[in-house]
């Protein structure tokens, strides 16, 4: 597991299909925000990354710019404060990187 000086923004967005946190997409967003989680760069990998946060899971992620990974959540109120937020490529656990230790979460 590391730590890493990756860092989590979470802003309004108009997009109109998102994850719900449980491994469904879904196109009726209530309150959609981006998970854009930034980083001087990406180490390859053979499996795709996933976000955590909290018991919370995102797997569709882009790339908006060369230093940032961005997942999408349909409703900013599935995230609870002071959840731990990592990214992790498939089950290998050393491959954990957390984010944060405590989301702060923007209403």
């Amino acid at each position: 597991m590391v730590v890493a000086s990756k860092r989590l923004v979470i802003s309004p967005t108009a997009a109109l299909v998102a994850e719900d946190g449980h491994g469904r997409q879904v196109t009726v967003l209530p309150k959609p925000r981006s998970l854009d989680v930034y980083a001087s760069e990406w180490r390859g990998r053979a499996l795709d990354p996933v976000l955590h946060i909290g018991d919370l899971h995102f797997h569709h992620y882009e790339h908006p710019a060369r230093e940032v990974m961005r997942f999408t959540i349909d409703d900013v109120g599935r995230l609870n404060r002071g959840d731990e937020v990592w990214l992790q490529w498939g089950d290998d656990v050393a491959s954990r990187i957390i984010i944060s230790r405590s989301l702060e979460v923007p209403r």
